[in-house]
């Protein structure tokens, strides 16, 4: 009985630790919308970011082609 006792008094203190770590609790409604705006803006960011390093991918391995090109011609 008391090891049954001793489960519950854990398991409902693993629960308060989850609840706490919850997004949101103690955050208003106007930060959590401002948080996602900041988050969206930060993506569209990585993604310029990210479409830009491809584009430069694509760039150099053109270029790495033409001067293997030139090489086998020599």
């Amino acid at each position: 009985m008391s090891e049954l006792a001793r489960d519950l008094i854990v398991k409902s203190k693993q629960i308060e630790v989850l609840i706490t770590t919850l997004p949101g609790i103690g955050v208003s409604e106007y930060d959590q919308q401002a948080r996602l705006r900041s988050l969206e803006a930060q993506l569209k960011e990585a993604e310029e970011e990210r479409v830009k390093s491809v584009q430069e991918k694509e760039d150099a391995r053109v270029r790495l082609e033409s001067v293997v090109v030139k090489l086998r011609r020599v």
